[in-house]
């Protein structure tokens, strides 16, 4: 009655004017039209009423009024609102979509579960109310619709998100994060990944052994190099190694010494000598603990995956979240185990332990197989791997005769030509610096290489292969292939810090020498010279004339009497730095 005759108006105004929601106005306003009472004009201001005929009669007879609305609490989009809804309009068809008013559009004063879906009103309790207004998240053909929240304020977009999908994977607070994070509101990733998302949180209180465990789902299921990313770290293409270079955050780092293998979720920086995977990085970046490191990757990895990006993740996000689940199942299985043996549950202790015996079983079942593929990949692309390093070490040995300033360093160096080509000393013209191949003692193959700057003011003179399942630089002593049958002969086996030193040693001296291209030896190179050259064989240990090297002396003298082995230590004058520039004094 009010808004005939009105002249232009506002839907919401008499709304909040009359105390009653706006849908009740637009629901008897609809009434009186298909009645032919009135007739409606709807403009960018509001909707112009006009009368009809004799309509007081006919009003009467269609008996319309306002409805007092009943209403509930529902949460709304932001922690502590709360948004009255009201529960009992029921549904009303429009003719098509110009005729449903902007200013019909839910707002937060009025019904937030306002929603249409060709062109129709529906109540909460309809078997429709699944799918939320003009928000249609996938058509028959499984594609998205760009425009997914037409016709709808910013404020309802939490409760369209959680109706868009049913309300099965998206709960009011995954939907309202999509405010939260200040993009575009239409982001809406698929109903597996919002679950995922959803549940990527852990309790205030846990144990130490399950932070470890969700540590290890991070390292399977969230692709290191994208996160890294999103950290803000440099992070280049995967190399042949299939590591990702990077420069490294935690020092000042102008070339890539740092790798991060994606396959592993493991990283590792050469020059800061540290390692780990995602939590371990969040940790050394901002000083946190590791549980509370472990948190905020979950966090981000939550943030991602609420924006659309689906990289963040290794593998689909079903797989991802099943493996979730099941981490979570094993806490609760234990959990229930404990309640079971004080009496809390009604399954007896006997049931449970059988059922935690089936998980138990399935599971070890699932890792052996899972082994079992590893080792045949391991093994194909170890094979595969060989053949490439050793197709590289004769390319870098035919190249060197490409390269004058190359040879002129090594002619400096007092390196003869013969020793050159024994030892299969080449070029790589790509970062132009000469390459020593690093070969297995056992059987010989080319596992690795050592590139050398020519340029002695080099930032980084050494560079070497990334680790690998193929080479790993504290395992390897470079000539020990070469040196075995000498040091047999001879019953002593010189250990030089570098390269240069060892080469010198066995050119000028003629005895069997070896570089473990550090300060001192590990555990890994102890063990190779035991399983190598037998216990007969005495060690010669040649340090160099400073602090590093004294250090360095101490550790080698105690991880070489732990195995037995009998070791001396060559030490040279003062005046001398290393065993090279002795012998290269010496000789001329």
């Amino acid at each position: 009655m009010y808004v005939v005759g009105q002249g232009v108006v506002n839907i919401q105004e008499t709304a909040d004017l009359f105390g009653v929601n706006r849908t009740t106005i637009w629901r008897n306003m609809r009434k009186l039209e298909q009645s032919g009472l009135i007739q409606t004009q709807h403009t960018a201001s509001g909707v112009i009423v006009e009368r009809t005929g004799e309509w007081m009669e006919e009003v009467r007879k269609e008996r319309v009024s306002a409805r007092k609305p009943q209403r509930k609490k529902a949460v709304g989009p932001g922690r502590g609102h709360v948004a009255l809804v009201d529960s009992d309009y029921s549904c009303t068809g429009f003719e098509s979509e110009g005729d449903v008013p902007a200013d019909v559009a839910p707002s937060p004063a009025a019904s937030p579960l306002f929603a249409s879906t060709d062109h129709v009103a529906f109540s909460p309790n309809s078997p429709s109310a699944g799918v939320a207004g003009a928000v249609k998240s996938h058509d028959a053909s499984g594609k998205r619709h760009g425009a997914m929240y037409k016709n709808h304020s910013i404020q309802d977009i939490p409760q369209l998100v959680y109706k868009a999908h049913g309300g099965a994977n998206v709960t009011w607070g995954v939907a309202a994060k999509v405010l939260q994070m200040g993009e575009d509101a239409s982001v809406i990733t698929e109903p597996a990944s919002c679950t995922l998302a959803n549940s990527l949180r852990l309790p205030k209180k846990i144990s130490t052994s399950y932070i470890r465990k969700v540590a290890a789902w991070i390292r399977e299921w969230v692709d290191l190099s994208v996160y890294l990313r999103w950290l803000g770290i440099t992070v280049y293409k995967r190399n042949r190694a299939g590591e990702n270079p990077c420069l490294c955050p935690l020092h000042d780092d102008r070339h890539p010494s740092f790798y991060a293998n994606r396959d592993k979720g493991i990283w590792y920086c050469h020059a800061c000598n540290l390692s780990g995977d995602a939590p371990e990085m969040v940790r050394q970046l901002h000083d946190l603990r590791f549980g509370d490191a472990t948190r905020k990757v979950l966090r981000d990895v939550q943030v991602q995956l609420l924006k659309g990006k689906m990289g963040v993740l290794m593998g689909r996000a079903e797989e991802a979240l099943l493996a979730w689940r099941e981490l979570g199942s094993r806490k609760r299985g234990k959990r229930d185990s404990q309640r079971n043996c004080a009496g809390g549950q009604n399954h007896s202790v006997a049931e449970s332990q059988e059922k935690a015996k089936v998980q138990v079983y399935a599971q070890a079942q699932r890792k052996s197989k899972a082994r079992t593929q590893a080792k045949v990949h391991e093994k194909v692309s170890t094979e595969l791997l060989q053949r490439q390093r050793a197709a590289q070490a004769r390319k870098y040995a035919d190249d060197l005769a490409l390269s004058a300033n190359a040879r002129q360093y090594l002619h400096e160096r007092g390196l003869k030509w013969e020793t050159v080509d024994a030892y299969g000393i080449g070029w790589d013209k790509t970062m132009d610096r000469v390459v020593f191949p690093n070969r297995d003692g056992r059987t010989g193959q080319v596992v690795g290489f050592t590139y050398r700057a020519l340029e002695a003011t080099a930032t980084n003179r050494y560079w070497n292969t990334p680790n690998d399942g193929l080479y790993q630089k504290g395992a390897i002593l470079f000539g020990l292939h070469e040196a075995v049958e000498r040091a047999k002969e001879q019953g002593r086996l010189y250990v030089s810090e570098g390269i240069f030193d060892a080469l010198l040693l066995t050119q000028e001296m003629g005895v069997a020498a070896v570089a473990m291209q550090g300060t001192h030896l590990t555990e890994a190179q102890v063990e190779l010279l035991v399983e190598v050259i037998w216990n007969g064989v005495e060690v010669v240990l040649v340090p160099d004339n400073d602090e590093a090297g004294e250090k360095g002396l101490r550790v080698s003298k105690r991880l070489l009497a732990k195995r037995g082995v009998k070791y001396v230590v060559w030490r040279m004058s003062e005046e001398f730095g290393d065993v090279g520039e002795c012998l290269g004094t010496n000789k001329r």
